[in-house]
Protein backbone atom coordinates (compact mmCIF):
# COMPACT_ATOMS: atom_id res chain seq x y z
CA UNK A 1 0.00 0.00 0.00
CA UNK A 2 1.47 3.42 -1.27
CA UNK A 3 1.87 6.17 1.77
CA UNK A 4 3.59 9.56 2.84
CA UNK A 5 6.33 9.27 4.91
CA UNK A 6 7.32 12.66 7.75
CA UNK A 7 10.73 12.66 6.64
CA UNK A 8 11.91 15.70 9.15
CA UNK A 9 10.11 17.37 12.40
CA UNK A 10 8.60 16.44 15.10
CA UNK A 11 6.51 13.69 12.87
CA UNK A 12 9.56 11.92 11.75
CA UNK A 13 9.02 8.67 10.66
CA UNK A 14 5.65 8.28 10.57
CA UNK A 15 3.65 6.50 8.00
CA UNK A 16 0.72 8.10 6.91
CA UNK A 17 -1.23 5.32 4.53
CA UNK A 18 -3.28 6.35 1.67
CA UNK A 19 -6.01 3.78 1.57
CA UNK A 20 -8.90 6.84 1.04
CA UNK A 21 -9.63 7.90 -2.48
CA UNK A 22 -8.85 12.00 -1.31
CA UNK A 23 -6.33 12.32 1.59
CA UNK A 24 -5.44 15.79 3.52
CA UNK A 25 -2.82 16.81 5.05
CA UNK A 26 -1.94 19.87 7.29
CA UNK A 27 -2.34 21.41 11.02
CA UNK A 28 -5.93 21.99 11.03
CA UNK A 29 -7.50 18.97 12.38
CA UNK A 30 -10.45 18.65 9.71
CA UNK A 31 -7.38 17.34 7.63
CA UNK A 32 -7.41 13.53 7.19
CA UNK A 33 -3.78 13.52 8.75
CA UNK A 34 -3.09 16.24 11.12
CA UNK A 35 0.67 16.70 11.34
CA UNK A 36 1.81 19.35 14.60
CA UNK A 37 5.10 20.59 12.73
CA UNK A 38 5.13 24.99 12.12
CA UNK A 39 6.32 24.22 8.97
CA UNK A 40 2.88 22.34 7.65
CA UNK A 41 0.52 24.89 6.82
CA UNK A 42 -3.14 24.32 7.93
CA UNK A 43 -4.24 22.89 4.95
CA UNK A 44 -0.79 21.79 3.11
CA UNK A 45 -1.17 19.20 0.43
CA UNK A 46 -4.23 16.53 -0.87
CA UNK A 47 -3.39 13.19 -2.55
CA UNK A 48 -6.13 11.65 -4.89
CA UNK A 49 -5.92 8.19 -5.49
CA UNK A 50 -7.28 7.70 -9.44
CA UNK A 51 -9.14 5.18 -9.65
CA UNK A 52 -9.05 3.29 -13.30
CA UNK A 53 -4.99 3.68 -12.87
CA UNK A 54 -4.71 3.59 -9.13
CA UNK A 55 -1.73 6.41 -9.41
CA UNK A 56 -1.82 8.91 -6.71
CA UNK A 57 -1.74 12.39 -7.70
CA UNK A 58 -0.20 15.16 -4.67
CA UNK A 59 -1.41 18.78 -5.09
CA UNK A 60 -0.24 21.47 -2.43
CA UNK A 61 -2.94 23.56 -1.26
CA UNK A 62 -0.45 26.66 -2.28
CA UNK A 63 1.34 25.88 0.99
CA UNK A 64 4.11 28.40 2.67
CA UNK A 65 7.07 25.33 2.46
CA UNK A 66 5.59 23.86 -0.77
CA UNK A 67 5.73 19.21 -1.27
CA UNK A 68 8.66 17.19 -2.08
CA UNK A 69 7.85 13.84 -3.58
CA UNK A 70 11.09 11.28 -3.30
CA UNK A 71 13.18 14.82 -2.92
CA UNK A 72 12.15 16.78 -5.22
CA UNK A 73 10.19 19.62 -4.89
CA UNK A 74 6.42 20.26 -6.74
CA UNK A 75 5.85 23.51 -8.83
CA UNK A 76 2.88 24.29 -10.21
CA UNK A 77 2.50 25.41 -13.46
CA UNK A 78 0.06 27.43 -14.08
CA UNK A 79 -3.35 26.15 -15.41
CA UNK A 80 -1.43 22.59 -15.38
CA UNK A 81 -0.57 19.68 -13.33
CA UNK A 82 2.45 19.78 -11.19
CA UNK A 83 5.72 18.39 -11.55
CA UNK A 84 8.81 17.62 -9.67
CA UNK A 85 11.22 20.46 -10.34
CA UNK A 86 14.73 19.38 -11.58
Amino acid sequence: MASLVIIEGPGKGACLPLNEPLVSVGRDDTCTFQVLDPLVSRKHLQVRTDAETGRHLAADYRSANGISVNDKLLVLEAGGPQRAAP
